[in-house]
């Protein structure tokens, strides 16, 4: 797979696991929703700030292991709000 095969794949995947619409996306992102489509679609490579700003957004939107942890029911629980 190619590295734009493979960005637009990902790109597509957190849009949708994090129900943004493209319009919302390319909104926090600052570009235009036909910029996202020609990167979801790997016919284009986007501008190094904007992989920067996807990057960020991609960790604000990943609970780090630390702060999440499994309850046994499978439901995850914020470490901050378990009292010792």
């Amino acid at each position: 797979m190619t590295e734009k095969k493979a960005r637009a794949r990902e790109w597509k995947t957190f849009r949708k696991r994090h129900f943004f619409t493209q319009e919302q996306l390319a909104a926090i992102l600052g570009i235009s929703r036909r910029c996202l489509q020609h990167v979801e679609s790997a016919q284009r490579v986007p501008h190094t700030v904007t992989l920067g700003k996807f990057e960020v957004l991609k960790q604000k939107h990943t609970p780090s292991k630390t702060d999440w942890r499994s309850d046994g029911d499978g439901e995850s629980i914020n470490a901050a709000s378990i009292q010792h």
